[in-house]
């Protein structure tokens, strides 16, 4: 039975990964200076628009993100069922947000009127690129004619396994989201970079705090290259929020540490970047312990 990945436009995946493994990407909204926008993100590579959206939170223009629109939602779902194809959906971190679980009600409701239909649904336990990776290799194991049950019980197994490293370039962000605390707060009251990840439980922690930019973004190196697994195999994301000579460094830092398969560099999506701001900076990479299977990276 056929079926199809979907996913939130969170997950930060550039336009020629969704449309390589035929993804459906539900659009996330906010508001820029009471004006609705719809992300669709995946959409904006060409457009600059992404770009233009950044500069807008740099002049100080308010931002204010919403929770996943059902009917959005169920539109994107009941066309992937009522099509005929089984549907696999890995969303936003549960710990971060509720998207994940408004897309949870709408399939439950949904699984009563299409009773034939196979439905799975994955709480990726990341944000940005981190969810990114996941949905990435669902859609590599989809092509090399793995079924439904083999893609979602290997997200299960390693999704906790996807490391999520960042830094970001001013905390009022996290603070006006509620993201801050106190380690937090000293890091900026002594002129501190933080470096925070996201643990396994899909939650954003402080992790260590550095006196510069540059040191932050080597740190992020160091601690890929302390806990990637089999580099050689991957494909390693970097998010960046209208930083891009940052990333380029940092992408030049990695390929030197670790010699991964690829390196690719996107832009963190205006919903993630409205909680954490311009010139924030992640890796995304499968850690150690992680089950690999057969060559899913290439």
């Amino acid at each position: 039975m056929s079926y199809v990945i979907v996913t939130d436009s969170a997950c930060n995946l550039p336009r020629r990964l969704v449309e390589q493994y035929a993804i459906r990407v539900i659009p996330l909204t906010l508001n820029v200076d009471n004006c609705e926008l719809t992300v669709k993100s995946y959409r904006m590579d060409e457009l600059d628009q992404l770009k233009q959206l950044y500069t807008k939170m740099r002049r100080g223009v308010r931002f204010n993100t919403h929770p996943l629109n059902k009917e959005r939602c169920e539109t994107v779902f009941r066309e992937v069922l009522a099509h005929g194809d089984d549907l696999l959906y890995i969303g936003f971190s549960s710990t971060l947000s509720d998207t994940f679980a408004t897309a949870k009600f709408v399939l439950h409701a949904l699984a009563a009127a299409y009773p034939e239909r196979t439905i799975r649904m994955v709480d990726s336990l990341a944000a940005s690129l981190g969810e990114g990776l996941l949905v990435y290799h669902a859609g590599i194991l989809q092509e090399q004619g793995e079924d439904l049950e083999t893609v979602y019980r290997w997200l299960l197994a390693n999704r906790s396994l996807v490391r999520q490293w960042f830094t970001v370039g001013n905390l009022q962000f996290l603070q006006k989201s509620g993201r801050d605390n106190g380690r937090l707060f000293w890091a900026k009251l002594l002129g501190q970079k933080p470096i925070l990840r996201i643990n396994e439980r899909g939650a954003l922690v402080p992790a260590k705090r550095v006196r510069s930019r540059k040191r932050a973004l080597d740190v992020l190196v160091r601690e890929m290259g302390n806990s990637i697994v089999e580099p050689d195999r991957q494909t390693v994301f970097i998010a960046h929020g209208d930083c891009i000579e940052d990333a380029q460094y940092l992408s030049r830092r990695i390929r030197e540490r670790v010699h991964p398969d690829e390196c690719l560099i996107h832009f963190i999506d205006p919903v993630v970047g409205a909680h954490c701001g311009p010139d924030t900076i992640g890796v995304f990479f499968l850690g150690k312990d992680i089950h690999l299977g057969k060559d899913i990276h290439r």
